[in-house]
């Protein structure tokens, strides 16, 4: 996705984004903050080029806090605020200091600001009046897909809030968004599923009693970000249950997909919305519900996995690749804003045009795997591998550097292997996850070799390596930590 034409720099130093590519030009411009909050990659894999998009969106903002969903485009979108915000902390977290958010903190609670204002103006946590979203139109009333975002992006606030030393104002975010909590829950659960309810007589698309891909999406924030979340988990894993029951779809044999057709009638996937009952099919539903697109689709197969439903999550994840075997599918819908017709190619996913740049969810489908948590200024590194963790090895990226992390476990021990490849990593905490029933009673910890002490704190399954001064391990050395177990 990064080296095709969908990114672009331009000669004073703009960082561009389409959204992704036509036959002749870029589909759809400005760098679109409610596609690209959806993207992991770039950030995760070159952090300065996330600070770049954030620098870029926060020059073009009002004085009152608003920020177009395209630059310089005058848009409002209530995803793409709260995905800005969300990505913000992220940012600091992929950073090595604090300084690139004490810098932008302004820019960022402006945004938090315009949100509550415009959408929740009686700071019950919930939101109303007309939304409009990565959709291409306005939805209304209290959502789950945009309430548990809104929630995630009040936390996250709170937390940057917190750096800042602000605490009457972290408390504020933290009482409205633990009222949404309540009341979305309350609301919005149908004993299956999170439905909406949205605001009566404002003209609007909307879902109301469908079962969408989206419907938890700030949990997917929030388990990336190390924050609390706000839905019980046992709904989550109903709600990721009823979207393998409703949305997810074998083979699309007489089953319509419109507007526009992404996936091969014998290949599988996951539809956006879905109605248990067709009766309840508002009669003019959120555009794009009966369509497949790849960018939601990770983040949905992320959440099961970050929620104990591996198999599920590799199951979906597993029906997009073989989407893109390389393999020529015909008889798709022929557009730009499509996929020109055809699709297969393994190296750029289809949604508005191709090499699209939401798919960069993808991403969030490895950290959900690897269970990674990484605070740069904190200098903190965790893993808690949810995919093979008696014998796992995965790759991982910090604020300074990159490598590999693998994870042994037998009777006796656990070894946990962390290899710089490139840069460096700096480390004063090591969060770890045992098998349950374990218990640590002692630890070895070398660098290249050189014995290293730390002190051991153990709550449950959670094990965390705490160094009495922060350690560097430099590309080419390794740190071996080594847990006896009982």
């Amino acid at each position: 996705m990064l080296s095709s034409k969908t990114f672009f720099w331009s000669q004073d130093g703009y960082l561009g984004c389409f959204e992704g590519c036509g036959t002749t030009a870029g589909c759809c411009q400005g760098n679109c903050s409610h596609v690209y909050h959806y993207a992991q990659a770039h950030a995760h894999l070159f952090p300065s080029l996330a600070k770049k998009m954030r620098e870029q969106a926060f020059s073009d903002q009002r004085e009152d806090g608003f920020l177009s969903n395209r630059f310089r485009y005058g848009q409002e979108a209530t995803d793409g605020m709260c995905g800005e915000i969300l990505c913000s902390y992220r940012e600091y977290l992929k950073s090595s200091s604090a300084d690139w958010i004490t810098a932008n903190w302004p820019h960022v609670r402006k945004t938090m600001e315009y949100v509550i204002k415009r959408w929740d103006s009686d700071e019950d946590g919930v939101l109303s009046g007309l939304q409009h979203n990565t959709l291409d139109t306005e939805m209304s009333g209290n959502s789950p897909w945009l309430g548990s975002l809104y929630l995630s992006a009040l936390e996250a606030s709170e937390k940057m809030s917190e750096l800042q030393h602000d605490q009457a104002l972290c408390q504020h975010y933290r009482a409205i968004r633990v009222s949404g909590a309540q009341k979305q829950n309350d609301r919005l659960w149908n004993g299956q599923f999170y439905i909406q309810i949205p605001d009566a007589n404002l003209p609007s698309h909307n879902i109301i009693t469908g079962c969408s891909i989206d419907q938890v999406l700030g949990e997917w924030w929030a388990n990336q970000l190390g924050l609390e979340g706000h839905y019980p988990v046992e709904r989550i894993h109903s709600a990721m249950n009823s979207l393998l029951r409703y949305n997810f779809r074998c083979n699309f044999v007489g089953v319509e997909q419109k507007p526009r057709k992404f996936v091969a009638d014998q290949d599988a996937g996951m539809q956006m919305m879905c109605w248990p009952n067709k009766w309840d099919r508002p009669a003019e539903p959120t555009p794009y519900g009966d369509e497949v697109m790849t960018g939601f689709e990770y983040s949905a197969a992320a959440t099961m996995i970050q929620f104990g439903m591996l198999k599920e999550g590799l199951m979906v994840t597993k029906a997009i690749y073989d989407r893109y075997d390389g393999r020529l599918r015909t008889d798709l819908t022929a557009m730009d804003v499509a996929s020109w017709g055809y699709s297969g190619n393994p190296f750029g996913d289809d949604e508005c045009g191709k090499f699209y740049g939401r798919a960069m969810s993808v991403w969030s489908v490895m950290l959900a795997c690897q269970g990674y948590y990484y605070d740069g200024p904190e200098k903190i590194i965790g893993f808690d591998p949810k995919w093979q963790p008696e014998n796992h090895a995965s790759f991982f990226t910090g604020a300074q550097g990159w490598g590999s992390f693998e994870q042994k476990r037998s009777n006796a021990s656990q070894k946990n292997t962390i290899k710089i490849a490139y840069g460096k990593l700096d480390v004063a905490e090591i969060r770890l996850a045992l098998a349950l029933g374990r218990k640590a009673d002692a630890s070895n910890i070398t660098i290249s070799g050189l014995s290293v002490s730390a002190k051991l704190v153990q709550d449950k399954d959670k094990v965390v390596l705490k160094f009495k001064e922060p350690v560097t391990i430099d590309a080419g050395k390794v740190l071996d930590i080594t847990l006896s177990l009982n």
